[in-house]
């Protein structure tokens, strides 16, 4: 019969519990804590913005959700399908335009408002 060294390492909760084998054997765990780095990933990758530049010729106003901004400029929105409404008020023109914006993707509009 073989003696065995058991060492339990509790930094924190849940203990990490580490057998070590015969003479000369190198230590492996005895249980293994799935890897949450690539989950931890994935959600981060859902969970990030896209970016909506819109432009328009003449200027106009431009409407995201409840977000209000004048052309030139950027939404930082979170994935999803979006109604934009241009409107000049210069000229009473109003244009719809509906958009796709995926996590950490660039979509451009440009609308021309004469």
């Amino acid at each position: 019969m073989q003696d065995f060294i058991v060492i339990v390492i509790k930094k924190t909760a849940p203990a990490h519990v580490v057998q070590i084998g015969p003479a000369g054997a190198l230590p492996f765990p005895s249980c293994h804590a799935p890897r949450r780095s690539s989950n931890r990933e994935s959600a981060k990758h859902k969970l990030e913005p896209g970016v909506l530049s819109v432009q328009s010729t003449p200027w106009s106003w431009v409407t995201v959700g409840n977000q209000k901004k004048e052309t030139p400029d950027r939404f930082y929105l979170a994935p999803g399908t979006y109604l934009v409404k241009f409107y000049n008020q210069e000229n009473d023109l109003t244009k719809y335009e509906r958009v796709t914006i995926e996590p950490g993707k660039l979509v451009r509009l440009d609308v021309a408002m004469d």
